[in-house]
């Protein structure tokens, strides 16, 4: 008996290499340039300052001045994840021509 054996819970048998479970693959990481978040800055800025200036002017009449604020806030961190996307979007672009 090897020191794995002896380390065992009884009546827990040893599971074939074949069958235990595999790892998922590490996603690739896509390491963007400057330039490609600045393009996808340039892109999305004007319509979503458009939309989220239209979601305030409906909002204004129904809650208050601080669940609007509350909403603008929501709005930049949505507005920086969705400029990373584009952003590698735009590098996948550049990098297959």
């Amino acid at each position: 008996m090897d020191v794995t054996e002896q380390n065992r819970p009884p009546g827990q048998d040893q599971v074939p290499l074949e069958q235990q479970p595999e790892e998922e693959p590490e996603e690739d990481v896509i390491d963007v340039t400057f330039l490609d978040r600045v393009l996808a800055f340039l892109g999305l800025i004007y319509p979503f300052s458009l939309a989220v200036d239209k979601m305030q002017e409906l909002l204004q009449n129904t809650v208050g001045s601080s669940v609007n604020n509350m909403l603008v806030l929501v709005c930049l961190i949505v507005f920086l994840v969705l400029v990373n996307r584009v952003a590698k979007m735009i590098y996948a672009l550049r990098k297959r021509k």
